[in-house]
């Protein structure tokens, strides 16, 4: 059985983000992982099963602190418009960061499953947040806004921050008649 060493395993993924923000999905490889890192092609393998696999991990680990961040806000907003801005820039600079990783990898077989199935994750995740946002400013009425919410703060937010403040005046309306 292979040794395992947490720390390589750490060692992995920051060489996996650094060639992946630096060069771009295409460029790496299990190989150029392995010797960035300084070790063998097949120890990569004793800690990952692919290239997507890393790559998976890393944007996993980032998209974690984002959320962590995104909560954060949330409690911390003033009102409900503020805390759905603050949360739109966090996925803003998470989209912004994994752009070009995204327009590669949904080029390759079998991208446009995977991708759905993620969405739904992520719209449940941030679901979660609006909700509390909203029940915390009094705002909740119905399950259906908060989806509502989050797959419109999402598409928004990766078009940019003009798309949300052209946005606002319609959450301002929603917000009231609710």
């Amino acid at each position: 059985m292979p040794k395992i060493i947490e720390e390589l395993k750490e060692t992995i993924l920051a060489k996996t983000k650094e060639i992946l923000l630096s060069e771009g999905y295409d460029a790496l490889t299990v190989r150029s992982v392995a010797k960035a890192s300084g070790i063998a092609t097949g120890t990569v393998y004793n800690y990952f099963s692919s290239k997507d696999v890393m790559v998976a991990s890393v944007m996993l680990e980032d998209w974690i602190h984002a959320l962590h961040r995104m909560q954060e806000a949330a409690e911390e907003a003033p009102d409900v418009i503020e805390g759905l801005r603050r949360m739109s820039g966090e996925i803003r600079t998470f989209s912004r960061q994994y752009s070009h990783t995204w327009e590669q990898y949904k080029a390759g077989a079998g991208a446009v499953i995977f991708i759905k199935e993620r969405h739904r994750q992520l719209i449940g995740q941030l679901v979660e947040l609006i909700e509390c946002l909203l029940k915390k400013h009094d705002c909740w009425k119905e399950a259906h806004l908060a989806e509502f919410l989050a797959e419109n703060l999402l598409a928004r937010s990766q078009q940019g921050e003009e798309a949300f403040e052209m946005m606002v005046p319609i959450l301002q309306k929603l917000l009231q008649s609710e």
